[in-house]
């Protein structure tokens, strides 16, 4: 006669990432994301703690190189001309 076991057997699947479903394009796609937003992420963080720091102690402690030069400025630029759609005099008059 065989003996049964009272305890319940429970069975567990491990579930992984499969990349025949992205393929191989799509996982690289994903795994360039990632890497392009840590750049980002760390050159921001660089130069903001640079723009920081050097402002505070007033001389370069953190280089952020020499500008590229493609922005220039240019003749200073005219006033605009301030048109008031209801006069300030006429419209103090009626009050």
């Amino acid at each position: 006669m065989p003996t049964t076991s009272s305890t319940p057997v429970t069975e567990t699947k491990i579930i992984m990432s499969d990349p025949t479903a992205l393929g191989v394009f799509g996982l690289s796609m994903v795994t360039f994301v990632a890497a392009s937003q840590k750049m980002g992420w760390t050159s921001g963080s660089y130069c903001a703690g640079a723009v920081f720091l050097n402002s505070y102690f007033g001389r370069m402690l953190l280089p952020l190189g020499k500008p590229f030069g493609f922005i220039r400025k240019g003749p200073p630029a005219q006033p605009a001309k301030v048109v008031h759609v209801i006069e300030p005099a006429a419209a103090a008059s009626t009050r």
